[in-house]
């Protein structure tokens, strides 16, 4: 899991998808809120900001046990200059 609080980049959620998927690495969106699923649609009147502020701002990244130190530091070192790129 990683937190990144989006209101203090230039960057969204998504842009850091893109640029992630781009060095092809594939993170994942996680814990979407549950009234915001199909199902539940109209059966949930009440917002959980809590939750809607960790969809907002955590993503998973990818960890299985075929991911070597190498990769890890990959993953690090993108993530690293995304954010370096995108400080406001």
């Amino acid at each position: 899991m990683l937190g990144i609080n989006f209101n203090k980049i230039k960057g969204t959620k998504d842009d850091l998808f893109k640029f992630l998927n781009k060095k092809k690495i594939f993170p994942q969106y996680h814990y979407k809120p549950i009234y915001k699923f199909y199902f539940f649609k109209g059966k949930v009147n009440k917002k959980f900001l809590g939750a809607e502020e960790y969809h907002k701002n955590f993503l998973s990244l990818p960890i299985h046990y075929n991911l070597s130190k190498k990769d890890q530091s990959y993953i690090i070192k993108n993530v690293k200059t995304y954010l370096k790129l995108n400080l406001k």
